[in-house]
């Protein structure tokens, strides 16, 4: 699952965990500041992704999910276009019109 956080929501949720003050909560924003760092280290993959690939119907976000892998590299989230129009020509479109 992904969930895609504003700084503003990410400081409310922080504040609510300090206000709670049990262990838990402070794991908790433990782990909210070690993935913040882990996005900053990775944010590198997202700027070369959008020099190399982002074009008309490719694009991608600044805060792009990144998954580095133990290779030479990482694959960077990134967006497609899909028209209307274009949901009916797929096989499976074809395919599910024709059991109508």
């Amino acid at each position: 699952m992904w969930l895609s956080f504003s700084e503003s929501d990410i400081k409310l949720v922080k504040a609510a965990l300090a206000k709670k003050g049990d262990k838990y909560s402070r794991v908790i924003s433990d782990r909210i500041d070690e993935q913040i760092k882990r996005l900053k280290d990775l944010q590198p993959y997202c700027e070369a992704a959008m020099e190399h690939y982002q074009e008309e119907s490719l694009e991608i976000d600044d805060d792009a999910v990144v998954s580095k892998g133990d290779d030479d590299g990482a694959y960077v989230m990134a967006w497609t276009w899909v028209r209307d129009s274009e949901l009916k020509t797929t096989k499976r479109a074809r395919r599910l019109a024709t059991k109508k």
